[in-house]
């Protein structure tokens, strides 16, 4: 059985039994209500600075969601932005397998957040084929949407969120709605 294989049976198992894995993986079951107390419970155990544990089982499943934060008028990219692209980057380097999906798709200054933060990675070395610009979501709980198809559409085992802390938390509880617990979800926050 290939290595990848192997590692999602693995996932797949940690999942269905609700493990704790070093404290740093805990995933809802697939029958907790969207918005219930378990996945409240669940954020808080995740979130912070770090290397999720995600990305060091299977890189290759593992995705990087950079959350959008609205542009300047004239498309530049506010500090609330480059700081989690600054915590993104060192994810990218370290993990070189696990794609990236950048979301906002509110436009100024003649591009979208998302368009502006690939452009960001890009000009820091990260390969343009391996992220994906979510374009369309004007909101958290969009970008959860749009997101969960381009998961599910790449076969993605989990995802791991990278925002600000004060972010974080409504925004696992609004991505870990819209996947209906089929993968886990983390996350890491920028200073």
């Amino acid at each position: 059985m290939p290595f990848r294989h192997t590692i999602f049976r693995y996932m797949t198992i940690v999942i269905a039994t609700g493990m704790l894995v070093g404290g740093l993986l805990h995933t809802t079951s697939a029958t907790a209500a969207p918005g219930s107390a378990a996945v409240g419970e669940a954020t808080r155990q995740v979130s912070g600075p770090g290397i999720p544990l995600l990305l060091r089982i299977n890189p290759f499943g593992t995705r990087i969601v950079v959350l959008g934060a609205a542009l300047n008028h004239d498309g530049s990219m506010k500090p609330v932005l480059i700081q989690r692209l600054r915590a993104a980057l060192p994810l990218t380097r370290e993990f070189p397998q696990a794609q990236v999906i950048t979301t906002g798709g509110l436009p100024r200054g003649g591009r979208t957040e998302a368009q502006a933060m690939k452009g960001w990675l890009v000009a820091r070395d990260v390969a343009p084929t391996r992220i994906t610009a979510e374009n369309h979501s004007r909101s958290t709980v969009e970008n959860a949407r749009n997101c969960a198809r381009i998961l599910f559409a790449g076969r993605s085992t989990g995802a791991v969120l990278v925002t600000s802390p004060d972010h974080l938390t409504r925004a696992m509880k609004d991505f870990r709605q819209a996947i209906r617990g089929a993968m886990p979800i983390t996350g890491v926050t920028s200073r």
